[in-house]
């Protein structure tokens, strides 16, 4: 199977997408080239906050990016966002936080425990305003069903049994005979039949 390369767009092409009035000329300024291992301080702060809080809007406001964009909508911040981590130099600075970030990450039962409590707390806190929707509610309820499983509050049981075939078969026939019951002397049957309890 042959390698597929990514198509490179043109520098003006680049440079005429971003004078448009989706984006204005400011993001120019405060992007590195593609080609240098060295970002800006927009960049750093951005690829920072993106890695530790998984938010691209609050990366964007925070950095200092979203200054950029005349109209600041969630689509155009998704987009903008999208734009800046496709930079080849950004991908690899993702990449290296990322690496980072697990080597110094304890993954223990305990910080398990603590995230779900983070959580809880948190949704919590949305559900107890009441603007609340429901799956705010539902999502409390998972919170805590995970938290109850990493103490061992719930016990799932899996049953697992070796029947062979003719002792399936025999339990399926003991399980299809009806109950017979002999009529006294002297009675005689009719056609109506009622089950025994």
């Amino acid at each position: 199977m042959k390698n597929i390369e990514q198509t490179s767009i043109p520098t003006d092409t680049i440079q005429k997408a971003l004078a448009t009035s989706f984006v204005s000329e400011t993001l120019r300024d405060m992007l590195s080239d593609d080609t240098t291992e060295i970002l800006t301080q927009q960049e750093i702060m951005y690829c920072y906050l993106f890695v530790n809080t998984g938010s691209n809007e609050l990366a964007l406001k925070e950095s200092g990016l979203d200054k950029c964009l005349k109209d600041k909508t969630p689509v155009r911040l998704q987009y903008l966002g999208m734009y800046i981590r496709n930079k080849p130099n950004i991908q690899l600075y993702i990449k290296s936080l990322r690496e980072d970030q697990l080597q110094h990450l304890d993954a223990s039962k305990q910080l398990v425990q603590k995230e779900i409590i983070t959580q809880i707390e948190q949704l919590k806190e949305i559900v107890s305003t009441g603007s609340s929707s429901v799956s705010d509610r539902t999502n409390l309820i998972k919170s805590i069903e995970l938290l109850g499983k990493t103490c061992g509050a719930f016990e799932e049981r899996v049953r697992v049994t070796k029947v062979s075939a003719a002792d399936a078969l025999d339990e399926l026939l003991e399980m299809a005979k009806a109950e017979v019951q002999l009529l006294p002397p002297g009675e005689t049957p009719d056609e109506t039949w009622e089950p025994s309890e």
